[in-house]
Order: structure tokens, then C-alpha cells, then sequence
């Protein structure tokens, strides 16, 4: 009887464990699993669970007449990936970087990209250094008449380690867009995650940023980097961040995050700059945050 009981509890153990090994492995079956703030957190490691399709950037080996959905048939532009998702719908893009010059791991713009879509995540896989990341969004050679790479205007979007570079030419200013950034954020409820913002124009003037809230409410910046110290603001009255005077620009949260940059002379650069008297409705919150100049 002894012998009988201990055969079937082995029986049922090991036929447990390989059935919930095969349900998981060989079916494609995926079990819910709940994903911690954490693990999200750990940038480079491994694509984010989306309910949607996956559509891959290759800036060196991808070709726009791919359909985009596997890395052998990868795009070679995000704004073409941006085509393809469907807003709502819970699709990706995944940057991917092959090397370690910027040739062969951006993706160039010679448009801005007005980000209008919802729920689409962006992820880069490349280091998830905090300084000059490898999966890069810059505008192209001889365009330097960005005043922004993206506007991003939609919302519950999230960006993953992606390292945004603007180089605009100081001319570009006007009444209709006075200010330069990498990103500007007109949206609600949207995400970056270990992501760099750089904008340097030309030559240094007042109207450079690096991120631009213009209306953005509820939106998360965690492990930023904002700014870059290669670049001399000079004694200019530029900033990091934007607020400008469009209703909203509150609930921000900026965490773990750090600013940058490089002074050569002067007292009129700094991290922030409001727009208006009525930029900030409601709040802005930096935790463990560092501003370096």
C-alpha cells in the first residue's frame, strides 16, 4: 500500500509540473501574469507584454516596402512604423540598434511626427545607459528645420529607452513655434521611461529646450535625461523645460530623472522656464530628481 500511495503521488507531481511546462511552452498559450512597476522598469531586458501587433525599426537594415511585423522584415523609418499601428488597438514599435555609430542606430525624421494615436507603446532595444542611448529619433542630415521631433499629442502612450536628438537651426523661431525642443508633449497620460531629450540648435539662443509641456496633463518621466552637457548654452536664457501657457501642464511626474548641461559663461540659462503666470494648474513633482550645470 506504502509503495501504491508514493507511485501515484510522484505520478501526480511530475504530471503537474510537465502539464503546466507544456501549457506554457508548447501550446503558445500565454498565462496572465501580473506584471510588477518594476519589471517594467528594467529597461533593454526583454520587450513589454502588448495586447497588439509588434512593428520593428531597423535604421541600417530595414526597408519601408516591409511590412514591418518581424525583425527580417523590418521598416527603416519610425515614422513609417507610425503608419501602421492602429490607434487603440494596443500595437508596438520596436527601435532596434545594430552598432554603436549614430549612422546605424537612428532612425532620421525629415518631418515631425504629430503623435496623435493612443495605447501605442514604443520600446528601443539598445544599452539602457542613462547618457546618449543608441536607440535614437534625430532629425535627418541638412533638416534642421524641426522645431520638435514629435508632438505628442495622444494618449496612455508609453516610450521605452529611446534617446530623442533635435538640431534645429536658431532662425526657426517665430510667433507661430518660438521654441525648439526634442519632444513636445501636448497629451495626457502618457509615459517615458529611460529616455534622453537633447536639443541643440545651431548656435545658442534663448528659444532652445530640450522637453516642451504644452497643455500635458498626468504623464509620467522616469530615469530621463534631460539635456546634454557636449552642448554650451552660453549665457543664454534657455531652458530644460518648457511650460508655456496653454491650459493644463499639471499632475507631471518627474522621477529619478536628471538635467544636464554645460554653461560657458553667464546667469541666464536654467532648468525651467514658464511661459505664462497661469502655466502650472495643479502639480509638478520631482522626487530624487538631480539638475546639473
Amino acid at each position: 500500500m506504502k509503495k501504491l500511495l508514493t507511485i501515484l503521488l510522484v505520478f501526480f507531481l511530475t504530471s503537474g509540473l510537465f502539464g503546466q511546462w507544456t501549457y506554457d511552452n508548447f501550446s503558445g498559450v500565454q498565462p496572465k501574469v501580473r506584471v510588477s512597476i518594476e519589471e517594467l522598469r528594467t529597461y533593454g531586458t526583454g520587450l513589454p507584454k502588448i495586447l497588439g501587433q509588434w512593428y520593428f525599426v531597423d535604421p541600417e537594415n530595414g526597408s519601408n516596402s516591409a511590412s514591418g511585423k518581424t525583425i527580417d522584415k523590418a521598416v527603416a523609418e519610425l515614422d513609417y512604423a507610425y503608419t501602421l499601428v492602429t490607434s487603440g488597438d494596443g500595437d508596438g514599435i520596436c527601435v532596434l540598434s545594430s552598432g554603436t555609430t549614430t549612422g546605424n542606430t537612428t532612425s532620421y525624421l525629415g518631418t515631425s511626427i504629430q503623435w496623435t494615436k493612443h495605447g501605442v507603446t514604443v520600446f528601443g532595444v539598445a544599452a539602457p545607459t542613462w547618457y546618449n542611448m543608441r536607440a535614437r529619433v534625430a532629425d535627418s542630415t541638412g533638416i534642421d528645420t524641426l522645431a520638435y521631433l514629435i508632438t505628442v499629442r495622444g494618449a496612455n502612450n508609453t516610450f521605452y529607452n529611446i534617446d530623442f536628438v533635435n538640431s534645429p537651426d536658431d532662425s526657426l523661431g517665430g510667433e507661430a513655434e518660438a521654441v525648439h525642443s526634442a519632444i513636445k508633449v501636448p497629451g495626457i497620460r502618457n509615459a517615458f521611461i529611460n529616455c534622453g531629450f537633447m536639443c541643440s540648435p545651431d548656435d545658442a539662443n534663448a528659444s532652445k529646450c530640450d522637453l516642451w509641456l504644452s497643455g500635458a496633463d498626468e504623464n509620467l518621466f522616469s530615469h530621463c535625461m534631460i539635456g546634454n552637457g557636449s552642448y554650451d548654452a552660453g549665457d543664454n536664457a534657455a531652458c530644460h523645460i518648457y511650460i508655456d501657457g496653454t491650459t493644463g501642464n499639471g499632475q507631471n511626474l518627474f522621477e529619478d530623472c536628471n538635467t544636464v548641461q554645460q554653461v560657458s559663461t553667464g546667469t541666464a540659462f536654467g532648468c525651467f522656464e514658464s511661459g505664462a503666470a497661469t502655466s502650472l494648474n495643479g502639480l509638478i513633482i520631482f522626487k530624487n530628481c538631480g539638475f546639473y550645470v
